[in-house]
């Protein structure tokens, strides 16, 4: 009967192979971070109506409630001009509501506080919360792409 040997390897290379995984790990993962890095950079500039309307958001909370959700409302205009278009920015009353609610992908206008930028700008009510409307719109415009 034949007796097998067994296996018997170099123990010089044994460690070189893990060295060499060690490395190759390490190099995929800092090329990973890299490109994360550079898409994170890239993204941050190709948002420019979305830094543009947050600041322009945080510079209103200033104004008095009355100003304030009036400015609000000629922003939600001026955005939606920029993302939808003129025919889209023209719209008004119900059709307004339910343009804002598809660029925002909500239902905020239509069945939510939203619905005082048409029913209550022009009227002798009393203004909503000032504060949570702007929080609200701070967290849609934290949704826009562009």
């Amino acid at each position: 009967m034949l007796a097998l040997r067994g296996l018997h390897l170099p123990t010089e290379r044994l460690t070189t192979d893990v060295t060499d995984a060690a490395l190759a790990v390490a190099i995929g993962l800092a090329a990973a971070l890299l490109v994360g890095i550079v898409l994170n950079l890239l993204m941050r500039r190709r948002r420019p109506v979305r830094r543009a309307a947050l600041a322009m958001l945080s510079q209103m909370s200033g104004l008095p409630p009355a100003e304030r959700t009036v400015a609000q409302a000629r922003l939600l205009r001026r955005l939606v001009l920029t993302l939808s278009g003129e025919i889209a920015a023209r719209r008004q009353k119900s059709a307004w509501l339910e343009q804002l609610d598809l660029t925002f992908r909500t239902d905020f206008f239509t069945c939510g506080g939203g619905r005082y930028y048409v029913d209550g700008l022009y009227q002798a009510r009393q203004i909503p919360d000032a504060a949570a409307l702007a929080h609200k719109l701070e967290e849609l415009f934290r949704q826009i792409r562009r």
